[in-house]
């Protein structure tokens, strides 16, 4: 059975973006390019056991931006193991996360170039998160 990316059009999918983000939403339509149209998206922000849901509403991904995309069920797993909380209540946490995270990333890039690892422009500013 081959998959296809047309069997994914009108499911509700889960993609990770090449930036670390978490979108969820009703995929409707894709094209050529897998650029992906998603309706009532949100975006997941999961820190520890927590998470909270930045409503997008309808949403156009570029496909080079997508890191992953598959079908997500409707019983959501992670609301089952996470606490659902307040954007608010998480919103520092998930920043100083995400600063840790560009840092190593920063770090990885310059030891990377150090030794000549990496050609000029390969891991520019909007690479890292």
């Amino acid at each position: 059975m081959a998959c296809t990316l047309s069997a994914e059009v009108d499911t509700y999918v889960i993609v990770h973006t090449r930036d670390n983000k978490v979108i969820l939403g009703w995929m409707r339509t894709f094209d050529a390019f897998t650029n992906v149209v998603l309706e009532g998206a949100v975006e997941r922000i999961m820190v520890d056991d927590k998470y909270a849901d930045i409503e997008l509403g309808t949403l156009i991904l570029r496909g080079e931006t997508i890191s992953t995309l598959c079908q997500m069920p409707l019983t959501d797993p992670i609301a089952k193991k996470c606490k659902k909380v307040e954007l608010v209540d998480i919103i520092e946490q998930y920043t100083e996360e995400q600063e840790k995270i560009k840092k190593a990333e920063i770090a990885l890039r310059d030891h990377l170039a150090e030794r000549g690892l990496l050609f000029e422009g390969q891991f520019d500013e909007s690479w890292a998160v």
